[in-house]
């Protein structure tokens, strides 16, 4: 994973399109030795054209929440395999925002367990990022996203050490950057 990650933010400063940067990432993991696979979620803002593109390789879908909205996973164009498998089909997934946007990429020990179904688990964590982003006190707040991302990281249930727990939560804002 590490090889991956100094992989990804090398090929990020190239100006990579996000499809060919899964492209060259999929080759990196498949050359790996000893490497087995792995999942990846790479996502791309651009608040000039309020766009954000995504690509996935075998990772949950991201969920975007506008405000005042409701929670949905984003409806990705393909799920690709994961990286290291073999040549992948990896398609953009580009939303256009035009308003401020929450952004959550997570880990699928977030919303898969032996005693759910990961559909479940993506609906329980779309409902607690909507209580938890409805019950915001002062959303513009420097703390109010870590706030929220310990809530969601407590309301995902015990951590029983089988499979990381982790999750990016951003706020996308169109026109700034």
């Amino acid at each position: 994973m590490i090889q991956l990650r100094t992989a990804v933010r090398t090929l990020a400063t190239l100006d990579t399109g996000p499809t060919e940067l899964m492209r060259r990432l999929d080759a990196i993991a498949g050359d790996t030795p000893g490497a087995s696979f792995a999942t990846c979620m790479y996502a791309e803002w651009d608040a000039e054209l309020r766009t954000c593109t995504f690509v996935g390789a075998g990772h949950p879908p991201p969920l975007v929440r506008g405000h005042g909205g409701t929670a949905v996973p984003v409806d990705l164009a393909t799920a690709g395999l994961p990286l290291g498998l073999g040549p992948g089909r990896y398609e953009p997934t580009v939303l256009h925002l035009t308003e401020p946007t929450l952004v959550l990429l997570y880990s699928d020990g977030l919303v898969e367990s032996r005693a759910s179904d990961i559909d479940q688990g993506i609906s329980r964590l779309s409902r607690a990022l909507d209580a938890g982003a409805d019950e915001l006190a002062d959303p513009g707040h420097p703390d109010a996203l870590s706030s929220l991302c310990r809530r969601l990281l407590a309301d995902s249930g015990p951590d029983d050490g089988r499979d990381d727990r982790t999750l990016l939560l951003a706020e996308l804002t169109p026109g700034k950057n």
